[in-house]
């Protein structure tokens, strides 16, 4: 299993609950990309990140309410780092 997430890029803006994610991964060993997303000097990448995660909630039909925004690697969205936790410590993700 692996996990993308949608989080603030700490050069542009710091985001503690978008660091724990990471760490929580990291402690689990679990692999993940980090797609950064930018508030105020947004470059290319930023930009396209945040296309495509738009689109994706789209697809599941929720809004962006918070960072950050977890996704499996099949495009499960977990939620945010609390949801995370849960998903992770759980032990039985089939019944998230």
């Amino acid at each position: 299993m692996s996990y993308i997430i949608y989080g603030w890029d700490t050069e542009d803006f710091y985001c503690n609950p978008c660091q724990k994610a990471k760490k929580i991964l990291d402690v689990y060993k679990e692999k993940y990309i980090f797609k950064k997303l930018a508030k105020n000097y947004p470059t290319e990448e930023h930009v396209s990140n945040k296309e495509t995660l738009t689109l994706k909630l789209n697809e599941l039909d929720t809004k962006l309410e918070t960072l950050p925004m977890i996704f499996t690697s099949e495009g499960k969205l977990i939620g945010g780092f609390t949801d995370l936790k849960t998903y992770i410590l759980c032990g039985n993700k089939s019944n998230w």
